[in-house]
């Protein structure tokens, strides 16, 4: 019988040692993933930290930027301005030199150039059509077309979208003029989605 005492408390101290072996390790393992837990948190903490921090910064560059922009188009707008006013003058004083050239040439030459009278110069080869007031989308709506390629246009004879549109074929002479502009070739698919509005 001592030997079965013996094995039984072999088998118990080996029980009882597991046993503090697994709670030693639950402990072990219970205590690591709280560190972990904490040390989780810690980073998320420090991450909304850095994202509040890199927000505010993005706001705060925004703001000399949005104000950048718009200085640079007020200067871009005022520029445009001042030399759209500079080629109206440049034109209204070529247009009267050349009034003045053709009054003084002699009737022969003047004849010759297809004036009738000499005195009076007469009015541009294509008539200029009255600008109307449009309601809704106009010739300015196209991209590509601006202030200055709109008076040409205009001087062409074309005012409006739907001669861009569906052009007759005096308006497609007139439009010829200007297939080296930029964007041309999209001109007639924009103005029929502006006139489909």
């Amino acid at each position: 019988m001592a030997k079965s005492t013996k094995k039984s408390d072999k088998k118990s101290k080996k029980e009882a040692l597991t046993s503090k072996l697994k709670k030693q390790r639950d402990a072990v393992s219970d205590k690591l993933s709280g560190h972990l837990h904490d040390v989780q948190q810690d980073v998320q903490n420090q991450l909304g930290e850095l994202d509040g921090q890199i927000k505010k910064l993005k706001k705060e560059l925004k703001k000399p930027a949005l104000k950048l922009v718009k200085k640079i188009e007020k200067r871009y707008n005022k520029q445009l301005k001042a030399l759209q006013k500079d080629v109206d003058k440049r034109l209204a004083a070529l247009q009267k030199t050349q009034e003045r050239i053709l009054a003084q040439l002699p009737d022969e030459i003047s004849s010759k150039l297809g004036k009738k009278d000499a005195e009076k110069p007469s009015p541009r080869r294509t008539p200029k059509r009255p600008v109307v007031a449009q309601k809704g989308p106009g010739i300015a709506d196209i991209k590509g077309v601006g202030p200055v390629l709109q008076q040409k246009l205009n001087d062409a004879g074309i005012t409006q979208l739907s001669q861009i549109a569906q052009p007759t074929k005096q308006d497609q002479a007139a439009l010829q003029a200007f297939s080296s502009s930029r964007g041309f070739s999209s001109w007639q698919a924009q103005a029929s989605k502006l006139l489909a509005q």
